[in-house]
């Protein structure tokens, strides 16, 4: 992933979330990424037992669509545009 000034490849995440659950900062962890070719972060390295649910708008190699685009937020695809919208009817009951 890109950052302005860095960038973090899948490896470095991945040890990441595996340090920070050694280290019980999270019991249960849902990481939500939103990017072209995003389940790339973690095909085959996201690791069972450490009680994260990775959630990607894309798999290893597919893009993800944008849906739209404002000038505060920027933009956001349309997999987690229908996401959001599904999560608060279902969990905020609106």
């Amino acid at each position: 992933m890109a950052f302005p000034s860095a960038y973090l490849d899948a490896v470095a995440l991945n040890a990441a979330l595996a340090a920070m659950a050694g280290q019980g900062r999270f019991a249960r962890l849902l990481f939500y990424l939103e990017a072209c070719e995003s389940g790339s972060m973690f095909e085959e390295l996201l690791a069972a037992d450490i009680g994260v649910l990775a959630v990607t708008a894309a798999n290893s190699t597919s893009p993800s669509f944008a849906a739209f685009y404002d000038e505060r937020w920027g933009g956001g695809g349309r997999w987690r545009w229908r996401w959001e919208e599904l999560f608060t009817c279902a969990v905020l009951g609106f």
